[in-house]
């Protein structure tokens, strides 16, 4: 298995190509939150349909009776939520355009869940690439992934709040927020690791240490 492997080679002598291991092991961890993330959004996306319900009125659905007769487009469907940066705390108003979210989240909880697949094809891709390319796709990744987490943590608490009435029929994604934020602070650990060990394997060499 991948994690043995790379634990193994972790384990033996230091060499500037040995820190490689450690983009992998975070490379890993990020793969891991692909399930919890679809996971959320079933849940996001089961809590819409119970709000959407509790909002029809009978002029709403007049207002849908007239589009669907004269072809006329539905607008987006925009939710507003408060995000919270996890550095400053600060807080800000934010706006999913639900449609746009849903998609791009589907797609990227794929890629993730990639990661840490033991398929042929992602193994041959990443044997290919370099530590630079590695690392470039999981900062990018991993900073995608917080933004995800962020919009799904506000949307949570958009949908507790948004119909009181209604409270007890829509499910909370705490466990799959809590899972996915572990994951992500372990990728940043390897990451960082590997970082330091590269600039450290950098120092070596430029003063002849092999």
């Amino acid at each position: 298995e991948l994690t043995k492997s790379v634990k193994k080679e972790v384990k033996q002598e230091k060499k500037v190509e040995d820190i490689r291991p450690y983009l992998l092991l975070s490379l890993q961890a990020l793969g891991y939150t692909g399930s919890h993330f679809v996971k959320a959004l079933e849940k996001i996306r089961e809590n819409k349909s119970i709000v959407d319900q509790a909002n029809t009125t009978f002029f709403t659905k007049l207002l849908r009776f007239i589009r669907n007769a004269f072809n006329i487009e539905e607008p987006p469907y925009e939710i507003p939520i408060i995000i919270q940066d996890p550095v400053t705390q600060a807080k800000k108003r934010y706006t999913v355009i639900w449609a746009e979210f849903e998609s791009k989240l589907i797609s990227k909880a794929m890629l993730f869940a990639s990661f840490s697949s033991q398929s042929e094809g992602m193994k041959k891709k990443i044997r290919s690439a370099t530590d630079k390319d590695i690392l470039d796709v999981l900062s990018r990744n991993l900073a995608e992934a917080n933004d995800f987490l962020n919009q799904l943590t506000g949307l949570d608490d958009f949908f507790k709040r948004e119909r009181p009435e209604i409270r007890s029929k829509v499910q909370g994604i705490k466990i799959e927020i809590t899972t996915i934020k572990n994951y992500i602070i372990k990728a940043n650990q390897r990451r960082a690791e590997y970082m330091a060990l590269a600039e450290e394997a950098e120092q070596l060499q430029d003063l002849g240490v092999d």
